[in-house]
């Protein structure tokens, strides 16, 4: 709360001199630039204080297509319950979280229910146990809030009122996952698993069922039910309008389903991979008799506008359903990846270039343009060190064919967290082709490595300007702001090395990781240190931006902030993590671009979880949420405004949120005029990124302005003549120097033959291709017998049956005029002429009609022969996160009893 004005005078001189002390003490770790002037400090702030933790915050802001001022207006506030971290309250604010605006919605939710029913959901009064909240982006003001108990609530006005609705099949919430339907807002899927399967008991006893309603949640139907006895078990599920295609060239309606199943009365087993899985298709909600796409599917995952659907390496089928000879078959314990360029009619086997190993773990990433795909696979390999290593292998996927895989990286540094999979793998945001990652020193594969488990000590940082066709080491700054930061005692091989999303996790030993935003071009902040490996000592750490998307560095900060982006790019704030065992109450913005810092004094101390910014980045408006810190002597010294109570009944910990509204900071600034911009373009090597020179708009460092909440930055590029940059070894083959040629792998996997390769894909003679996305001009000047040319010079590589070209079209008409003239000439031999004209006709056209017989077989054989070169990347993009558990290429062991093809985490 605010101090009042008639505060006595010495109370005011005490409290300057704690800001004062705390100010210095946390500002003392901010690196100004030299050409800043002293820490300049802005008015305090005050408090919004919650019964307890925030656990997470929504904005539910609305599509692109909507107004782009609204993008931060209604804000929902979770915290956490008395009896689990979810389950609390949630409070409302419909004026972009500022203070005094914030409402309890409890009573609005309570006031749906009986008497009866609220005391089923929550043994507490005062809490409903709500465990997550859904909406889409397209339909913003219809919201599904999921309890845990046998009810949940709806809303259609942006949270103002609600209804109660029912539990499909009645049971509790947690054993439900929801997913709503991307385009329809009335359609919603729930897969539900029985009581049984939380417990370890028979398998006869945990069932999967799939829900759907189509009156958003007012009734449910059982899929199980319509199904008739067709179907006893769901193990994977997704609306097909989720390919993000137009429904009429994907050919799906609102109602198709693509699911993994268990046909018939066959129960889950505990075991492996199953090959009674299969991979089906629905248009009408399994009424009807449904396609079984794929035998053997076990697990799928939409991704850049294609399906990725796992199979046993050991099943009977291929993806044709024809019969694979026992001895063709792989092991049985790890699977492989179909991949379907059309929308789910027909699937191709990937392949990647190794020997046929046991895959622990795949995970799948998005490239910047959605249209393909890198795959992340944790091989169990042969010998037991590497085996062992926390790695996993990169691999990227070509623009010509999507199934081929070759090899990008090996040595990518993971951590496996409580069975969450984390792998140090970062794409910089509106950058196209920049990656950064983490990778274990070859020198780790050691047995001592192996049993001390200290893998952490041989990471070190990588960075590729070209979609992974080359990766190199971070720079460290040729000059720092502060020594502290400047670790390298050997110059000739220091390099930069950032903690990853690894990093992020463990609680109190976390450390804030690699973070960019398509909002803010350019901007790359993270944790991490200077030397010839990732180090973990706090007293190491530093805090580093990049303006130009990691190709320099600088150090902004002593020690581990947080960070966030704002203004589109135009606002930088950050500040203590709770992380470095010490509360804050200080705040320091930027709005050069990391250049000079200002700070925030906060009235009240707290241990800070998180800095937030409404999804698109584009407002000024930030909020900061933790809990409060205790008062004790030892923070009260230190000049930290504690204010929870350690004293016996003082009750659990409040929750404390800070509203920061830059134009309340600073009124003096206003809206930028285009003389406040510039064009900028980033500097890699020879200024290409993927075969383009971009030109990116974005704020002059020096301008004090705001950006308008709908702006949208102007970009441009000019194609680069293509050169080695923008080429990869294709599959199977490698650069043992990349200024040399590709090389074959030696432990390419012969043991089963690669599909593509078999229906017509040709490598050029250098074993080079063009990478996923590259714009490239005249790539056939660098590589002449390439295989064919990507989509975006002009082929067409979405893969269909139905694609013809010029010259199929005119023997097409042939065989339209062939066969007419054929009907009518038959006709009158039959029926009109005579015995002497029939004769006289065999005699001479005999070479004729044999012609025509070939010209016949040669046309059908044209048409009927599989198109293999039309494949390459989809056009349609596809909301992906591949990290998070319920989208995730995964089996849940619940469901299927099997183990996890990705595993699963989720992303700073």
């Amino acid at each position: 709360m605010r101090s009042s004005i008639l505060f006595p005078l010495f109370l005011w001189l005490a409290l300057a001199c704690v800001v004062t002390n705390v100010q210095g003490s946390e500002g003392q770790a901010i690196n100004q630039h030299e050409s800043c002037g002293p820490l300049s400090s802005s008015p305090t702030i005050s408090p919004v204080e919650v019964d307890s933790p925030v656990v997470d915050l929504r904005w539910i802001f609305p599509g692109e297509k909507a107004a782009k001022h609204e993008v931060d207006k209604v804000v929902l506030a979770l915290t956490a319950g008395s009896h689990s971290l979810l389950g609390g309250r949630i409070y409302r604010s419909a004026e972009y979280g500022k203070p005094n605006t914030w409402k309890i919605i409890d009573e609005e939710l309570r006031a749906a229910l009986t008497e009866e029913e609220r005391s089923a959901i929550s043994p507490d009064a005062h809490e409903l146990d709500i465990i997550d909240l859904h909406f889409r982006h397209e339909s913003p003001h219809r919201m599904l809030l999921q309890g845990a108990g046998p009810y949940h609530w709806t809303t259609r006005d942006y949270g103002r009122a609600f209804r109660k609705v029912p539990s499909p099949g009645g049971v509790p919430g947690p054993n439900i996952r929801f997913r709503l339907h991307p385009t329809n807002p009335e359609y919603v899927l729930a897969r539900v698993r029985s009581e049984g399967c939380g417990k370890a008991s028979k398998d006869s006893e945990c069932s999967v069922d799939l829900y759907v309603s189509t009156d958003f949640g007012e009734s449910w139907t059982s899929l199980k039910a319509n199904a008739k006895g067709r179907v006893s078990t769901f193990v994977d599920f997704d609306w097909a309008a989720n390919l993000r295609a137009d429904p009429a060239e994907a050919n799906y309606r609102d109602e198709t389903i693509f699911a993994t199943i268990y046909e018939g009365d066959v129960k889950a087993p505990s075991g492996s991979w199953d090959e009674r899985i299969n991979f089906v298709r629905s248009d009408d909600f399994f009424a009807s008799d449904f396609e079984t796409n794929v035998k053997c599917g076990n697990a799928f995952e939409i991704a850049a506008g294609k399906i990725f659907l796992a199979v046993p390496s050991d099943c009977p089928w291929d993806s044709t359903g024809a019969k694979v000879p026992e001895g063709s078959r792989g092991p049985g314990d790890n699977a492989v990846v179909y991949v379907s360029e059309d929308y789910g009619e027909t699937f191709a086997e990937s392949c990647v270039p190794v020997k046929h190993l046991a895959d622990k773990g795949y995970e799948l990433r998005e490239t910047h343009d959605k249209k393909g795909v890198y795959v992340l696979i944790d091989h169990d390999e042969e010998e037991m060190v590497e085996s062992e290593a926390p790695v996993y292998n990169l691999y990227t996927c070509g623009a010509a064919n999507a199934t081929l895989f070759t090899l990008s990286l090996e040595r990518v540094f993971s951590v496996n967290y409580f069975g969450i999979r984390l792998a140090d793998w970062h794409r910089v945001e509106a950058l196209p082709g920049i990656f950064i990652t983490n990778q274990l020193e070859k020198g780790a594969l050691t047995e001592k490595t192996a049993q001390e488990h200290n893998w952490q000590d041989f990471v070190e940082s990588q960075i590729t300007f070209n979609g992974g066709g080359h990766w190199q080491h971070l720079q460290a700054p040729d000059k720092f702001r502060r020594d502290e930061c400047n670790l390298c005692t050997d110059t000739t091989n220091c390099h930069l090395h950032l903690h990853g999303a690894s990093s992020w996790i463990g609680g109190s030993g976390g450390r804030p990781s690699v973070y960019s935003h398509a909002s803010a071009p350019g901007i790359v902040m993270a944790s991490g240190n200077t030397g010839n490996h990732l180090d973990w000592s706090p007293e190491y750490q530093c805090t580093w931006l990049s303006r130009d998307g990691g190709f320099t560095w600088e150090d902004v900060a002593r020690g581990m902030f947080i960070y966030e982006y704002g203004d589109h790019g135009g606002l930088i704030l950050m500040a203590r993590h709770r992380n470095q065992g010490l509360p804050t109450n200080t705040l320091f913005y930027s709005h050069d671009q990391g250049l000079c810092w200002s700070s925030i004094h906060l009235s009240e101390a707290l241990y800070l979880e998180n800095i937030r910014v409404e999804p698109q980045g584009a407002s000024h408006i930030f909020i900061l949420h933790g809990e409060q810190c205790e008062r004790v002597s030892d923070l009260t010294s230190q000049g930290f405004n504690c204010t929870y109570d350690t004293r016996a009944g003082a009750g659990s910990r409040k929750g404390v949120m800070y509203v920061i509204d830059f134009e309340e900071i600073h009124p003096e600034w206003s809206h930028c005029l285009s003389q406040d911009y510039e064009d900028w373009s980033p500097p890699v090597p020879e200024l290409c990124l993927l075969g383009q020179n971009l030109t990116i708009e974005r704020r002059k460092r020096g301008a004090t302005c705001f950006n308008a909440r709908g702006y949208e930055r102007t970009k441009g590029s000019v194609q680069c003549a293509c050169s080695q940059e923008d080429t990869e070894c294709d599959y199977g083959f490698y650069r043992p120097d990349y200024h040399g040629i590709c090389e074959m792998l030696e432990d390419i996997s012969h043991q089963r033959s690669c599909p593509a390769l078999e229906e017509g894909y040709k490598m050029s003679a250098s074993h080079m291709r063009i990478i996923h996305g590259d714009q490239c001009a005249d790539p056939r000047n660098l590589i002449p017998d390439m295989h064919d040319v990507p989509v975006h010079f002009g082929g067409d590589h979405h893969r269909s049956g139905r694609h013809r070209s010029g010259f199929g079209h005119f023997l097409l008409i042939c065989l339209l005029l062939v066969l007419s003239f054929g009907l009518v000439f038959g006709l009158w031999f039959k029926f009109m002429a005579s015995e002497d004209k029939r004769d006289t006709v065999v005699e001479v056209c005999g070479p004729v009609i044999s012609f025509f017989r070939s010209l016949f077989g040669l046309c059908c054989d044209c048409f009927g022969r599989p198109r293999a070169a039309n494949m390459g990347a989809a056009e349609y993009d596809a909301y992906f996160q591949p990290l998070a558990e319920e989208d995730g290429l995964t089996l849940d062991e619940h469901e299927a009893r099997s183990p996890s093809l990705v595993k699963t985490d989720h992303t700073m």
